[in-house]
């Protein structure tokens, strides 16, 4: 396709890259998990999706309890997914700068966009308040170098 420039990136405003940071407590929670794994297979590195599992701190385990100096096990069927598809903990700003953008399009990129669904913590903390559409200036993307116009609140 004439349209595409070498890293296979659609050069004529069309969306070029989607990351999908699809954060639940358990995996059982993911709703469309075979297809959105379906299209990662077929358009990786076009479409991916990453399946942030667990609580809001990553190195605890949702519904996990033990004594055990490693800590406690990984959230049920978390070893199930992919390791190129899955991360502990909920989507945060370390996320999004790891899985999010890629080193074609970032913060810097005016086109990138990021799109926020989430319960109000996750709001807060990576954007701001859900009510109020602008940017919230301590939020996490703000601190990533994201603008209003830039990120999406739905």
């Amino acid at each position: 396709d004439d349209d595409d420039d070498d890293d296979g990136n659609a050069t004529r405003g069309r969306v070029r890259k989607i990351r999908l940071l699809y954060g639940v407590r358990a995996v059982r929670d993911v709703l469309l998990r075979e297809q959105l794994d379906s299209w990662h297979d077929a358009h990786s590195p076009r479409f991916q999706v990453r399946y942030c599992v667990g609580s809001r701190w990553s190195n605890v385990r949702f519904a996990s309890k033990t004594k055990d100096a490693e800590g406690p096990p990984s959230p049920e069927g978390y070893d199930s997914l992919p390791s190129d598809r899955r991360a502990r903990g909920w989507v945060d700003g370390e996320k999004v700068r790891t899985y999010g953008a890629s080193s074609s399009s970032s913060s810097r990129d005016p086109g990138h966009r990021i799109f926020v669904c989430g319960l109000p913590g996750v709001y807060l903390s990576l954007a701001g308040p859900r009510s109020d559409p602008t940017l919230g200036r301590d939020s996490q993307l703000c601190e990533l170098g994201y603008r209003d116009g830039q990120v999406v609140k739905f």
